[in-house]
């Protein structure tokens, strides 16, 4: 019983807000998600994010078979439609694969823009938590818009160099927006034509 009244409430304070007048008469659309005004189509687009919950999947080759997995916080740069690039705050895990598998938790951030793209990492390559290695390796390559990514790297031994050690680096990884934050934006009718 409870449920249907709150149902009831949220529909009649959903159709009040999309027929409410400000007060120079104008009427509004209610709230819209978008963010960005998309001047290539002289529109705003409804499912128009500007930041999202990305899933990132990779692979490395350096003197290892490396497997990466983490989550990370992207934001567009420019509007949904017309975007040139992202920056991406991300945490995760490589996952190394010698006689046994060997754990890299680490840190990363991009930035892409257009075609091209860097990242800068900060992995502990450990077996067991007690014992590893810390290792920071700046990458440069080729990017689309951060989705997918070609990128060179090239590893600095902060601890224990001899612990894994792999100076050059190949990386394919993949941002994948999961979850997307829209942007709350009242839209007047005026600013729709």
């Amino acid at each position: 019983m409870i449920k249907k009244r709150i149902l009831i409430w949220v529909l009649f304070f959903s159709f009040v807000s999309f027929s409410q007048n400000d007060s120079t008469g104008t009427k509004f659309y209610g709230y819209l998600r978008d963010t960005a005004f998309c001047i290539r189509h002289n529109e705003y687009h409804a499912d128009a994010w500007s930041k999202a919950l990305a899933l990132k999947v990779g692979y490395m080759y350096s003197n290892y078979h490396v497997a990466e997995l983490g989550i990370g916080w992207m934001n567009l740069i420019g509007s949904y439609c017309d975007a040139y690039g992202t920056v991406t705050f991300a945490v995760g895990s490589d996952f190394l694969a010698d006689e046994k598998i060997v754990f890299g938790p680490k840190l990363s951030a991009e930035a892409h823009f257009l075609f091209l793209g860097t990242r800068l990492n900060a992995t502990y390559y450990t077996e067991n938590f007690t014992s590893g290695s810390l290792k920071i390796r700046p990458e440069i390559g080729f990017t689309l818009l951060g989705y997918m990514n070609v990128f060179y790297g090239y590893t600095f031994n902060l601890s224990s160099p001899l612990y894994y050690n792999q100076k050059h680096s190949i990386s394919i990884f993949c941002n994948i927006p999961t979850l997307k934050f829209y942007g709350q934006r009242r839209i007047k009718h005026s600013e729709k034509q």
